[in-house]
């Protein structure tokens, strides 16, 4: 089993219908997802009120870098689909220079490609993008199987009841 996080804006967004596919399949096979997003939780009514049964979680950051918010719930995802892929480490400010106050949302134009090039400073910031570079080029995963399956066994125990279950929700919809 891994732990999947989804952005919305500008990831989910793009293709809504593809993602609700793979995530109803990943789970299906055991697998966690969480959506995850840079909003506010009082600027998310609308995706609780859409999503709350597709996903495991859905998880407000409020405008922080995500994986160090979810590791301080005590989550580790394995795989993001982030369109913005500074902001797993890094906050909006941090990104874009500035972050939109609370109740306003700023969503990234991807009207245009964009290409994110790995300079050997993102990559000491961003190990989830030097791991995504390494496989590209060939390379392996420089952590072994064992190890993921036994950190997941430990974390799992422990984000249990600091996570919103959906459990009344029907996958097969």
């Amino acid at each position: 089993m891994a732990i999947f996080a989804v952005d919305h804006d500008g990831m989910f967004t793009l293709a809504p219908e593809a993602f609700s596919t793979l995530v109803k399949t990943l789970r299906e096979q055991g697998h966690v997802v969480h959506l995850v997003t840079m909003r506010f939780s009082s600027e998310g009514v609308d995706l609780i009120e859409k999503y709350a049964c597709l996903f495991d979680s859905i998880i407000f950051t409020n405008r922080q870098a995500k994986a160090p918010f979810l590791e301080a719930m005590g989550v580790h995802a394995h795989v993001w689909f982030e369109d913005t892929p500074r902001a797993i480490e890094e906050s909006a400010e941090e990104v874009w220079g500035w972050a939109t106050p609370e109740g306003v949302t700023h969503v990234p134009d991807h009207s245009e490609v964009r290409q994110y090039k790995l300079t050997p400073g993102v990559r000491e910031k961003n190990r989830l993008l030097e791991k995504i570079h390494n496989q590209l080029l060939g390379h392996p995963l420089d952590i072994p199987v064992e190890e993921i399956r036994r950190e997941i066994s430990e974390v799992l125990p422990s984000i249990q009841d600091k996570l919103i279950k959906f459990t009344s929700c029907d996958l097969s919809k």
